[in-house]
């Protein structure tokens, strides 16, 4: 059984993110552990900047991003993006409506995803072993576990997303029941009854459109915080 709380705020201009994260789960031992977790994530020049509190320590990761990802998109620009995110969903169904909310469940459609996936390693031509490894990994995981299932409540006010709910623990056994083939087979049987007995779900609330103070990440965050390379990734550009 695992259980994920994300309390956030975020800010498009300048792009900014501030996490609390709280993730409680039990091992194969039936223990229930808890991991407390803290966030901040800007944009810095051509990088993203990210600051992760765990045990007591900040870490710090910069990682150059693709300008077209932030550049502002034209009318015909921002229509063909629409046009690629409601090829990725197989259907969507209004469940219930009141007078103030919809209830809507959609299904997206697990081999478009993988071929998007694909489609992304060849446009930046990655070239890294290790990254078309796990990519591959996870186009195959992804095709194993099926289409993909979440509810979603809208506000008809304002036409905004309120609350996003996703149960992932389907999915999740069956991806990981590809993996089993070759697992030890000692371990086999405890990592199939881990998995029978374990549920994941994912909720995701959203308020305070346009209302939140602007995000400032502290300076002693910034100061004490030590930073790592990604790896295999070239050099970020110099920020300040």
């Amino acid at each position: 059984m695992g259980r994920t709380i994300i309390n956030g705020e975020a800010q498009e201009k300048p792009l900014s993110y501030k996490h609390d994260i709280n993730i409680w789960y039990c091992d194969e031992k039936n223990k229930e552990n808890t991991v407390m977790l803290k966030q901040y994530i800007e944009q810095n020049q051509g990088n993203i900047v990210g600051y992760l509190l765990s045990n007591e320590t900040w870490i710090k990761q910069t990682m150059p991003i693709d300008p077209s990802l932030t550049k502002e998109l034209t009318a015909d620009e921002k229509a063909s993006v629409r046009m690629d995110m409601l090829q990725l969903m197989r259907s969507v169904k209004l469940r219930r409506e009141t007078p103030s909310y919809k209830y809507m469940e959609i299904t997206l459609d697990s081999m478009q995803i993988s071929d998007v996936m694909d489609a992304a390693v060849k446009l930046n031509n990655v070239q890294d072993k290790d990254m078309l490894s796990a990519v591959a990994l996870g186009r195959l995981g992804l095709l194993v576990a099926g289409d993909i299932k979440y509810n979603v409540k809208i506000d008809k006010a304002t036409k905004t997303v309120k609350e996003i709910e996703m149960d992932l623990a389907e999915p999740i056994r069956k991806g990981a029941g590809l993996f089993l083939a070759i697992a030890n087979p000692r371990e086999k049987s405890e990592i199939e009854d881990f998995l029978t007995k374990s549920t994941l779900s994912m909720q995701v609330t959203y308020s305070k459109y346009n209302q939140i103070d602007p995000i400032e990440i502290p300076q002693d965050v910034r100061d004490s915080a030590k930073e790592v390379k990604p790896a295999g990734k070239e050099t970020p550009k110099k920020s300040e």
